[in-house]
């Protein structure tokens, strides 16, 4: 029997001053990355999102006892 299912993982990453900034830029790439399936035949039906996961980057401070800074998303 010939296969008819094929699974992939894709991922995109960004960076961002805000998370509101970071949430935008994913779903632009992430809407490239649809595109990209859908011309290649696959239906957008065939196509879902299963994880995504938002996260603050932190940069140490450079004096002594003071809590890390907040520097993006």
């Amino acid at each position: 029997m010939a296969p008819d299912i094929g699974w992939f993982t894709v991922s995109v990453s960004t960076r961002a001053n805000t998370a509101a900034q970071a949430e935008e830029l994913n779903n632009k790439a992430m809407s490239s990355v649809v595109t990209a399936f859908m011309n290649a035949g696959i239906a957008e039906k065939d196509i879902k999102t299963t994880d995504m996961s938002l996260s603050p980057i932190y940069q140490d401070s450079n004096e002594v006892g003071k809590m890390p800074v907040l520097v993006g998303f």
